[in-house]
């Protein structure tokens, strides 16, 4: 009888630790895909902040130039 009962409690006490090594790998791969989402969130907020400072530093504008560029017509080398 008492045999029967430690194999019972052993093979408790074995699942036990199965399903607390399931649930620490379970939190383990959450940890690894919540770090993944966030690095990939930060690259593409790196990426936007790049294009943006980037556009911002290419795009320089001449008001004075912009208003003397009139159109003045087809030029005589587009009409022959």
């Amino acid at each position: 009888m008492y045999r029967a009962w430690s194999f019972f409690f052993v093979v408790a006490a074995l699942l036990l630790v199965a399903l607390f090594a399931l649930l620490i790998l379970l939190l383990l791969l959450l940890l690894l895909v919540t770090t993944t989402l966030l690095l990939i969130l930060l690259v593409l907020l790196a990426r936007l902040l790049l294009v943006r400072v980037l556009v911002l530093l290419c795009h320089v504008r001449s008001p004075k130039a912009t208003r003397e560029m009139r159109w003045t017509g087809p030029s005589s080398a587009a009409i022959g």
